[in-house]
């Protein structure tokens, strides 16, 4: 294993196997998941486990969420804090400390940046700040309009660019300006782009295809309309399960956990077992951190809609 800035020979033997393959691979995700239930048990809350915790949690972020920094760097420190509490010794970890805080200062910097410019005119925006700016605005009404002038402004210059013989997305950015109506429930607005992504499958990103899809489907329950959503689910998981061969891994239907779980909840009162069934095994694939008690509540409530189901043999939604 890579040398880390502390001793891992306290942790237990398949984590320490765990922890190095994480490092040699850059892929923390299971190793987090790991590590986080040893955390949850004070008998297993060890200096050794929440540096391990903390490391991987910072450069997950680092390596593949870089939204995060901030918040991971934030979390890392506090775990070093525990751990030095608890008897481990700052000196040999006091440098990668050091790193993490710079880390952290940098991402909120940036942020702070960013957030300075919210109310900026456009124009006076570089191109990179307007992909920032768009990026980081809170899903709330007040910012979609000004989320939508800035994804159509960065489609044009991605169009431009293409037009110069430069490679451009532009087909990336005018998905984002359907996915931004679509969180804001404005779904007349956003129908006509989930049907230009429809139609033209191919032309965008499986990701897009998915969103398309995902709104669509969270249209029908707004509406209240279980025609509509059963018609939806259907297509939504054939794109799925399409997108799933592509690309060698499971994708989630609807995108958004919230929406899954508003997806869940409108199942549950109509009593659809077939998609209650496949929105459990996509809540409960989710990593542990992610599930919290109203979670686990709604799927208490899944659980005995489909021990019925079973019990009488039937299907609530054929």
């Amino acid at each position: 294993m890579k040398r880390l800035p502390f001793d891992v020979s306290a942790l237990p033997e398949p984590m320490r196997d765990l922890l190095a393959d994480a490092v040699e691979e850059e892929w923390y995700e299971e190793a987090i998941e790991a590590l986080e239930e040893l955390a949850a048990d004070a008998g297993t809350r060890t200096p050794a486990v929440l540096l391990s915790l903390a490391h991987c949690l910072h450069e997950d972020a680092l390596t593949c969420l870089v939204d995060d920094v901030e918040a991971f760097s934030d979390r890392s420190l506090h775990l070093i804090e525990e751990a030095i509490q608890k008897g481990a010794d700052h000196k040999p970890i006091s440098s990668w400390r050091a790193r993490i805080e710079t880390s952290r200062r940098r991402a909120r910097q940036h942020r702070e940046r960013i957030e300075s410019l919210f109310d900026a005119p456009i124009e006076t925006l570089s191109r990179d700040d307007l992909l920032d700016v768009a990026r980081a605005l809170p899903n709330e009404t007040k910012w979609t309009d000004k989320k939508l002038t800035l994804y159509r402004l960065i489609e044009q210059l991605e169009r431009d660019k293409r037009a110069r013989g430069e490679p451009g997305n532009p087909e990336w950015y005018r998905a984002c300006q359907g996915s931004a109506l679509s969180q804001a429930q404005r779904w007349d607005e956003a129908r006509p782009f989930w049907d230009e992504i429809l139609a033209s499958p191919d032309s965008f990103d499986a990701f897009w295809v998915l969103d398309a899809h995902s709104g669509r489907l969270m249209e029908a329950i707004h509406r209240r309309d279980p025609t509509a959503f059963l018609a939806r689910w259907s297509e939504a998981l054939a794109a799925r399960d399409e997108a799933t061969q592509a690309v060698g891994a499971p994708s989630g239907m609807p995108r958004s956990a919230a929406d899954q779980e508003t997806a869940l909840t409108f199942a549950l009162e109509l009593g659809l077992v077939e998609p209650a069934r496949e929105l459990v095994a996509m809540i409960r694939d989710r990593k542990k951190r992610e599930i919290d008690a109203q979670t686990r509540s709604l799927l208490e409530r899944a659980d005995a809609l489909l021990a019925r189901a079973v019990a009488t043999s039937g299907c609530l939604d054929s």
